[in-house]
């Protein structure tokens, strides 16, 4: 794991806890593959990318709507940490509990542990998120 991916999954639980729309991500290719997935699954609302590819891009957090408007996610727990990575394979690999999902790196690429189980690859598992 990139150690930006650990601080960019942090920031994104402290810019939806503090309500924030949006916040600026350092750029790098394993940032950008979350984010993506992030997207995909509905917990960000946008990822803009600058015209200079060394500058960081914008993500925008997703909320609920309504009265309160309380944000998607609801808690992000990191895994591998840079002192300590967790590997496990396609069998081992760690279930969400209740609604969220786990992200993990395989050799295909940035995906959910549910799609790694059914591709049959294991990798690094980055991280558990919650959903609200």
């Amino acid at each position: 794991m990139d150690y930006l991916a650990g601080d960019f999954l942090i920031r994104l639980k402290n810019a939806s806890m503090a309500r924030k729309r949006q916040f600026t991500v350092p750029m790098s290719a394993f940032n950008l593959a979350i984010a993506r997935l992030l997207r995909k699954m509905g917990i960000l609302a946008l990822v803009k990318l600058p015209k200079n590819k060394l500058k960081p891009f914008t993500v925008e957090v997703n909320y609920y709507q309504g009265v309160n408007s309380k944000p998607v996610l609801a808690d992000v727990k990191l895994f591998s940490k840079p002192g300590r990575r967790y590997y496990a394979s396609a069998s081992e690999l760690p279930f969400s509990q209740g609604k969220g999902l786990v992200v993990v790196s395989t050799p295909k690429g940035i995906m959910t542990a549910s799609q790694a189980r059914k591709m049959n690859v294991g990798g690094e598992v980055i991280a558990v998120i919650s959903i609200n």
